[in-house]
């Protein structure tokens, strides 16, 4: 899901997965999670949810970091148009600002960033209509400086990994291989088969198990950071 494995041993391709994962887990699946959970809780609430695609034309850090957490600030609070600043910033990028903060300040003065206080609405003036995001589709704005566009299910493979699957494989690696023998064995003799079999047999089989699920979760983890 994260390695690259048309090219494993690039490094720099390394470098990318082990940022994506951990963006994943630290930043992103945290709002996906919380974006779904708010809007399946209070229907009569809307929720907007963006994912800013744009990488600052100048910006100082290396490549592979791609756009980073908190990228987009800058152009809420108009960054682009300082006369002097540490980024020089393009065009198309001031544009963008404009458009951000024309979703913010509507969001904040109507509750709705494609509407105006004026009652106006942002796609009759050309604009993008930033969707509302649901429980079903999980729509969000992707914005970027070209267009913006209309996306559903950001990352659900992804976060339902770090939310449900991960824990999960986790909880049956660790289960004690004394309990699941316990259980299985009355006294000296193993009754789950239609014949019975020798207690050591059970727990041998078991050990094979929880052996086998810790060889794939290391396998899982070790992929994700490579």
């Amino acid at each position: 899901m994260y390695t690259e494995w048309m090219n494993p041993d690039d490094p720099k391709a390394s470098a990318r997965s082990l940022d994506r994962m951990s963006g994943d887990f630290q930043f992103t699946c945290p709002v996906v999670h919380f974006a779904a959970a708010f809007t399946n809780r209070d229907h009569a609430k809307n929720v907007y949810m963006y994912h800013f695609q744009h990488r600052t034309v100048n910006s100082p850090w290396p490549m592979w970091s791609g756009v980073m957490h908190g990228d987009e600030i800058a152009y809420v609070f108009g960054d682009p148009f300082r006369r002097v600043g540490a980024v020089n910033y393009t065009d198309k990028e001031r544009m963008l600002s404009v458009d951000i903060m024309t979703y913010w300040s509507n969001f904040a003065k109507t509750g709705d960033p494609n509407k105006f206080l004026n009652g106006s609405w942002v796609p009759s003036l050309r604009g993008v209509y930033w969707p509302v995001h649901s429980h079903t589709d999980r729509e969000y704005l992707e914005i970027q400086t070209v267009r913006h566009n209309n996306k559903s299910a950001f990352k659900v493979k992804e976060c339902q990994f770090w939310k449900s699957y991960l824990p999960q494989l986790i909880k049956d690696a660790s289960a004690p291989v004394s309990a699941v023998s316990v259980e299985r064995c009355s006294g000296c003799r193993c009754s789950t088969r239609e014949w019975p079999q020798p207690c050591s047999s059970s727990t041998h089989s078991t050990l094979v198990l929880s052996t086998s699920l810790l060889t794939l979760l290391s396998t899982l983890l070790v992929g994700a950071i490579l």
